[in-house]
C-alpha cells in the first residue's frame, strides 16, 4: 500500500473469510459505501498451505479445498456496468 500511495494511489486492506459469499457481498457493499465504486478486486486467497500429506488434518484440507476448489466465480460479485 505504501507504493502505491507514494505514487499518488490510494488503497486499503480488508479481511473477510472469503468463503462466505454474504460476507463477501457484505465487504463489497461496505467498500462501496464507504469508498466508492471498485476499480479493481484481487481475490488472493492464498490457499497454499504445505503440510506433509500425513500431518494434513481434516480442518486443514476442508478449509483450502473450501478456499480453491470450490470457488467457481467470484462470491458477493455482482455484474458492473
Amino acid at each position: 500500500m505504501e507504493q502505491i500511495e507514494a505514487e499518488g494511489g490510494h488503497a486499503r486492506a480488508s479481511g473477510v473469510d472469503a468463503r462466505e459469499e454474504a460476507d463477501m457481498g457484505t465487504l463489497i457493499d461496505r467498500i462501496e459505501a464507504e469508498v466508492g465504486p471498485l476499480e479493481v478486486l484481487v481475490f488472493n486467497i492464498g490457499a497454499n498451505v504445505w503440510f506433509p500429506i500425513v500431518e494434513t488434518t481434516t480442518r486443514v484440507y476442508t478449509k483450502v479445498w473450501e478456499l480453491a476448489a470450490r470457488r467457481d466465480s467470484f462470491p458477493g460479485a455482482r455484474p458492473r456496468a
